[in-house]
């Protein structure tokens, strides 16, 4: 169970879409195969970069049918089912382990906040129980989207009640509080960031890896910051959070629009995204697509890569 997820970069995939909204899965399984060449060490599909929430069941199922099948088993794809209800947590839940997914993630139910702490246990063990206890359920701690925070006791709580639980994303987290994980909650079970910028002051001291939507399209940089984290090779580990964090603030140089700059991104990477996010936002300007252009070419990320 615990060599399901591995450790590493785990980048979350976005979902492009066509005009209509439907998935395009053309595009999706070269990105996918993208991500794969670039070395990441596996994928985190259907969250909330991947648009999960914002899609039908069907589309769901559809997409993680695309790329488990692209990807045939070379990396791990970890599928997300976390829907608002536990019945369709479940049927996406049990599609993803019939796929061949070697794990399934679970954010808190979302939209009524106010769960209370059984409803949420409840919530987790009827996944697990349809599952089967010895298939890895992935926790997906997210309270900027659910208004639902498990914190490192809770975590720990679940975990002996539910031992199918083998890890987690911890989004919107500090680097004090992962380190807290790590300490409360016993291996195998495997902590994630939710942010790159976490690992050099917390990979050394047992936190396995990152899932940072922002940063997933740049795999190469990623991972090459991860390596050197291994290697323990600060200057370059240094160098390369460097280099994602002045892309970064050219990301938020666009406000409100940093979804709109992602599919930006991807096309200026090659894919022919028509429509990211599913719902119609504000596109950027030639001049902003200009300075993402530039930020992209000064930090050595290869344009036109597929």
């Amino acid at each position: 169970m615990d060599q399901a997820i591995g450790e590493g970069i785990l980048l979350p995939l976005l979902t492009p879409f066509d005009t209509r909204g439907e998935v395009d899965e053309a595009v999706l399984t070269e990105m996918a195969e993208f991500m794969v060449r670039s070395r990441v060490h596996g994928l985190f599909l259907l969250g909330s970069a991947g648009q999960g929430p914002a899609m039908t069941i069907a589309q769901r199922k559809r997409a993680a049918e695309a790329v488990l099948r692209q990807v045939q088993g070379r990396i791990p794809v970890v599928i997300h089912a976390g829907c608002a209800d536990t019945e369709s947590t479940v049927e996406l839940a049990l599609h993803a382990q019939a796929c061949g997914a070697p794990a399934v993630a679970v954010v808190t139910p979302y939209y009524y906040s106010d769960h209370s702490d059984f409803e949420i246990l409840e919530h987790f063990r009827a996944v697990a129980a349809a599952l089967g206890e010895t298939y890895p359920l992935f926790l997906y701690d997210n309270s900027h989207y659910t208004g639902i925070h498990l914190g490192p006791e809770r975590v720990r709580r679940y975990r002996d009640a539910l031992p199918s639980l083998c890890g987690m994303k911890a989004s919107y987290v500090g680097v004090e509080e992962l380190l807290r994980y790590v300490r409360v909650v016993s291996p195998p079970f495997r902590v994630f960031s939710g942010s790159v910028f976490n690992l050099l002051a917390t990979a050394p001291l047992g936190v396995k890896g990152a899932i940072h939507p922002p940063t997933s399209l740049f795999p190469e940089l990623c991972v090459e910051l991860w390596e050197a984290v291994q290697r323990q090779n600060w200057r370059e580990a240094f160098e390369a959070q460097g280099r994602l964090f002045e892309i970064m603030e050219v990301l938020h140089g666009v406000g409100n629009k940093a979804r709109a700059a992602q599919a930006a991104i991807a096309r200026l990477r090659g894919f022919a995204v028509q429509r990211y996010p599913r719902w119609k936002t504000e596109g950027l300007s030639s001049q902003e697509i200009g300075t993402l252009e530039k930020a992209l070419e000064k930090a050595g990320i290869a344009l036109k890569a597929v």
